[in-house]
Parts: C-alpha cells; sequence; structure tokens
C-alpha cells in the first residue's frame, strides 16, 4: 500500500472516532443538567415534607434559584446538543427540542 492510501484510510478511522464519542461540551452540559435536576428533586422531597413555615419558605427560594439556574443549565444543554454531529431525522431532532 501507498503512504497516501494509508493515510486516507487512518484519516477515516479518526473521523468516525470523532463521530462516536461525544464532545466535552456535550458531556459537561449533561452532567451538570443532572446534577441541578437531581438537587432540585431532593430540594421538592424536604420542602414536600416540611411542616414549619419558615424552612418551607427556605425551600422555596432554594427551588427559585435553582429554577433559574436549570433554565440556563437547559440552555447550555441545548447548545450543545445542536453542535453535537448527529445523524437523526430532522422531524426527530425537532421534536427533542
Amino acid at each position: 500500500m501507498k503512504r497516501s492510501a494509508i493515510s486516507k484510510i487512518v484519516s477515516e478511522e479518526i473521523g468516525k472516532m470523532k463521530e462516536a464519542s461525544i464532545s466535552k461540551r456535550f458531556q459537561k452540559a449533561t452532567e451538570e443538567y443532572q446534577k441541578i435536576e437531581l438537587k432540585m428533586q431532593t430540594i421538592v422531597k424536604k420542602f414536600i415534607a416540611e411542616k414549619n413555615p419558615k424552612k418551607k419558605e427556605q425551600y422555596k427560594n432554594q427551588l427559585r434559584d435553582l429554577t433559574i439556574k436549570k433554565k440556563k443549565a437547559e440552555q447550555e444543554f441545548k447548545a450543545a446538543l445542536l453542535g453535537e454531529p448527529i445523524t437523526l431525522s430532522s422531524s426527530r431532532l425537532d421534536s427533542l427540542i
């Protein structure tokens, strides 16, 4: 085999590997979104179980703050998702977003 043929095969394989793996940006956005969701779930459980009105108010304020963070994380997630090399039909992609 000639050197050019080998280099072409190697570059194709590297391209396939890059397509198959998720980017760091997408992975970071996914992890951040999951962390916030988990925090919200635990605070909601505490909020529902709490009887003391003062503590309930604190939990409500924490939920408000987390809701803002969740919206930001969701926007970052969507932006990262659009940057990923995905081979879905456009109608399926629209339904995900």
